[in-house]
């Protein structure tokens, strides 16, 4: 599988306060056109995070028992790529550059925005774990 890192001297704006908790109600990509209702998961019988059902292809799905979008730490998001018969909520998930915009509304009313640092598609499955970074930030393993 291809990777692509972010590119030299890609200037991203100053990070922003940690937020408290709050649940995540939306997740926007407007650079993709994706606007997903968010749903809480946990780990399946393997202890991997658990995809939305792919009845919910369009959802994307959180983990419940770690850090929430915008709260300190990493929150975990995923989402699938595709199903047996169409494109799903992170199809274009790849796509994605340095510098674009990754927005979660929140119960609170708060928006947690996220700027692109990085894209990278590893070989693997969603239980491939996400690389906690020092900024408050989303991770979205996804299958592909």
């Amino acid at each position: 599988m291809a990777a692509a890192g972010r590119p030299p001297h890609t200037e991203l704006p100053p990070a922003h306060r940690p937020l408290d908790a709050a649940l995540p109600q939306r997740l926007d990509i407007p650079e993709l056109g994706v606007q997903a209702p968010v749903m809480a998961r946990g780990l399946d019988a393997k202890g991997a995070l658990e995809a939305p059902p792919f009845d919910r292809a369009g959802s994307v799905g959180w983990y419940a028992a770690g850090a929430s979008p915008g709260e300190a730490g990493t929150a975990l998001m995923v989402g699938h790529v595709d199903t047996e018969t169409r494109p799903a909520v992170f199809y274009k998930l790849s796509t994605l550059e340095p510098g674009e915009t990754i927005r979660v509304l929140r119960d609170d009313a708060e928006v947690a925005e996220f700027t692109v640092d990085d894209v990278q598609v590893l070989p693997g499955t969603p239980s491939t774990p996400a690389r906690p970074t020092a900024r408050t930030a989303p991770a979205a393993p996804n299958c592909g």
